[in-house]
């Protein structure tokens, strides 16, 4: 089985797109070239299909009572293979590291804006386990707005 992810509701003339990427489900920390501004709020939208092995899903990831096993997962206790995100490869920092899912809206913390710019870039990844990423196939669309 699959994972839901509700959407947000948004004024779609509102949103500016800001980035489109092909997220490769083998790549940890897949780099965007889209550098957060604290307090924005942003939405991210994602489609297609993924592999886990054998195991095929989409962004919102696969294995609904597979609980036990996800705490090894990089964002624990979320699903296999749901599409998550973090700044500058951080996954240590609550505020940096959040699940997408099919849509997501997000406000990125203020506290980001004593970083430098550079220190400000979205990564995105399938949720897996850090040792597991070699039999995993596919990418999935990702599309980022900036809402006003």
């Amino acid at each position: 089985g699959t994972y839901r992810t509700d959407p947000e509701s948004y004024n779609s003339n509102a949103a500016r797109l800001v980035g489109e990427w092909m997220v490769d489900a083998r790549n940890m920390n897949f780099p965007s070239d889209l550098t957060i501004e604290p307090g924005k709020r942003y939405l991210f939208k994602a489609s297609g299909c993924w592999k886990d092995w054998f195991i095929s899903c989409g962004p919102t990831g696969c294995g609904p009572g597979w609980r036990l096993f996800t705490r090894k997962n990089r964002l624990p206790g979320k699903p296999f293979f749901m599409l998550c995100a973090n700044i500058n490869q951080q996954l240590d920092h609550p505020a940096l590291v959040f699940d997408i899912g099919n849509e997501r809206t997000w406000t990125a913390p203020d506290e980001i804006g004593n970083l430098p710019d550079d220190e400000r870039k979205l990564y995105f990844f399938a949720n897996d386990w850090e040792n597991r990423y070699g039999n995993n196939s596919g990418a999935i669309l990702v599309r980022a707005y900036e809402l006003n």
